[in-house]
């Protein structure tokens, strides 16, 4: 736990520039603020210690080669990008609760694009609690300090770090609370209450309430699930808000393949993203450890497409994804800390609701002490406000 805070509290205090907070109003209020979220974390994590039965340390190591192709009506550039990540993971686990961190160094180098080399120093922290066996809370944090257009080299001059450097922060705790309606009938509520906070940017705020009703528990061969969920995000002056309601059927053939049918609507404070959903699709699960689901329909006017498959074999895990979402961008941010295919290069605290197609592929190899995983993605955001598309692969 002390590490935790020393090493927590150094990368939020890189950012004085060298004096006491107290001598900038502005800074001493960053730092308070960033200060007040991750202590919340950091008591919930102490508190529950009792819990955990084991604890493991994991060296983690990554490589990562990005090709990048973005296009604006201003903008384009192709090019790649090159990222080496030494970290380390600690975790403990126990009965009732769960604790993780983890630190990474991230060395990012361009090639032909208009963008500087980037060094970043990220901790991730995140606590679940499980209050009982219906019952679950959860808190994660993010710090990251990136260093860039310093020739590659970490400077410690604290004059230079604050010129050339960029803070962000994030914070999302919740709750979730499932409860059997009926003896064939379930229900899943869930509240989520966020912060992100970029260094030059306004910081953005937001809450998500959602509520699942469904008879999967039943032993029937056909059978449901009504979704809805309000998602609110605000930033300065603005605010959005995204609310979506889904049906789904489920038919099943035997214990191993089913079809289902969706039938959704997407409503934003963007006229032009309200639009109608469906899809029809099969799911097949051969094994335990292996499954595979597809779908194909209509988002608008538009075809749409789902694909969500794992595969294993021995000792090793094929992993796919393609999904095609309304979301805003900030939500990245969140999302992405449980996303089995890593985190994304480009991150943004905006609000604004775009159209978000993402497609991964992963292989994972497991040994007996480490795991080494290849992948590669697609990721295309799009805006029919601003007609402009930002495609990353």
């Amino acid at each position: 736990m002390v590490m935790t805070i020393l090493a927590t509290m150094a990368m939020v205090m890189t950012k004085t520039n060298g004096d006491s907070p107290l001598a900038d109003p502005r800074r001493y209020f960053y730092l308070s603020k960033q200060l007040f979220f991750i202590f919340p974390i950091v008591y919930l994590i102490a508190a529950s210690q009792f819990a955990f039965a084991e604890s493991t340390v994991t060296p983690t190591f990554e490589i990562k080669e990005t090709f990048v192709d973005n296009s604006t009506d201003t903008f384009s550039e192709t090019g790649l990008i090159t990222q080496i990540s030494p970290g380390v993971i600690i975790s403990s686990n126990g009965a009732k609760a769960d604790f993780a961190m983890a630190y990474s160094l991230d060395v990012t180098r361009s090639h032909d694009l208009e963008r500087d080399d980037r060094e970043s120093h990220r901790l991730n922290m995140s606590s679940e609690f499980r209050h009982k066996p219906e019952w679950t809370s959860y808190a994660r944090a993010l710090s990251r300090l990136t260093n860039g257009n310093i020739d590659g080299v970490q400077s410690r001059n604290p004059d230079t770090i604050d010129k050339n450097s960029e803070q962000l922060f994030t914070f999302d705790t919740g709750t979730t609370y499932s409860e059997r309606l009926s003896r064939d009938i379930q229900y899943l509520a869930a509240l989520q209450l966020d912060y992100a906070d970029q260094e030059d940017s306004d910081s953005s705020s937001g809450q998500r309430v959602a509520l699942t009703i469904d008879n999967y528990i039943s032993e029937n061969i056909l059978t449901w699930e009504v979704q809805g969920q309000s998602r609110f995000s605000k930033s300065g002056s603005d605010d959005d808000r995204i609310d979506a309601l889904a049906v789904t059927f489920r038919y099943k053939f035997d214990e191993t393949l089913d079809a289902f049918v969706e039938l959704g609507t997407i409503h934003t404070d963007s006229s032009d993203l309200d639009e109608n959903r469906s899809l029809v699709g099969l799911s097949w699960r051969p094994t335990r450890q292996s499954s595979i689901s597809a779908a194909a329909g209509k988002l608008g006017d538009d075809k749409t497409y789902e694909l969500d498959a794992k595969l294993t074999r021995a000792h090793t895990l094929f992993a796919a994804k393609y999904t095609e979402r309304i979301q805003v961008v900030r939500d990245q941010l969140f999302d992405e800390q449980n996303d089995q295919f890593g985190r994304s290069t480009q991150t943004s605290t905006s609000i604004v609701p775009v159209v978000r197609k993402r497609g991964d592929f992963a292989v994972t190899r497991f040994g007996v002490r480490s795991e080494i995983t290849f992948s590669i993605f697609y990721d295309e955001l799009s805006n029919p406000n601003e007609r402009n598309d930002q495609i990353t692969c």
